[in-house]
């Protein structure tokens, strides 16, 4: 019996394709490396911290924009735009829901003069309001939220009685990511009268003072 022979045609197409090939895998390294910048991209942007304060000017009990009787005073600023915000919030339902009946918690949403109120009617404001424990106040210009040194959203101040502040940071540990976090343990052990591992912690979202998207 023979050897098979390869027809014409056939051996055209396998030339073709040996011929191909380099570029082939060439274009796939390109894909694959296009992809991993990407992902790497992703993964920087999201262990990006924002903004936040050195030095807060600092501000008398008085002259605070809350009154309260609770021993502890709860403040978060959020962009009602910034998606990162919404682990924030994920995360601040949980942080009351372990923290006790002593705390206020207030939630200040930027909002700018020129806009309508519609503008700061988001899914993320929405949520917010619906946990049972928060104020949810809109702060025009985010005036209210630079008096306690607030400059990314998803930043939080917790304030004693006397109104000096015992924490100020974020309670993420990254940016649109929920889980344990430093910024949450802190603040409860605080609130239950141990030493804290941090008084402050990076905060991971968006700038507060911006109208656009996507925010840095």
């Amino acid at each position: 019996m023979g050897l098979p022979t390869m027809n014409v045609d056939q051996s055209v197409i396998v030339e073709r394709q040996n011929r191909h090939a380099p570029l082939t895998i060439i274009l796939l390294l390109i894909w694959g490396l296009i992809v991993l910048v990407g992902f790497g991209s992703l993964v920087v942007y999201s262990q990006t911290p924002g903004a936040q304060s050195v030095e807060v000017s600092p501000v008398k009990l008085d002259s605070r924009p809350y009154q309260t009787l609770k021993q502890w005073q709860l403040v978060v600023g959020i962009h009602p735009k910034c998606s990162c915000s919404l682990a924030t919030v994920s995360e601040l339902r949980r942080l009351l829901a372990s923290a006790g009946n002593d705390v206020r918690c207030t939630v200040y949403v930027y909002a700018p003069r020129q806009e309508t109120l519609q503008w700061s009617d988001t899914p993320l404001v929405r949520t917010a309001r619906k946990i049972p424990e928060v104020d949810l106040v809109l702060d025009p210009d985010g005036e209210t939220m630079a008096q306690f040194g607030i400059l990314t959203s998803g930043d939080v101040v917790l304030d004693d009685a006397t109104g000096t502040t015992r924490f100020h940071g974020g309670i993420t540990v990254a940016r649109g990511h929920e889980g344990l976090n430093l910024g949450s343990d802190s603040i409860l052990a605080v609130i239950n009268g141990s030493i804290p591992p941090a008084s402050t912690t990076h905060v991971y979202g968006c700038r507060i003072n911006s109208l656009r998207e996507p925010l840095k």
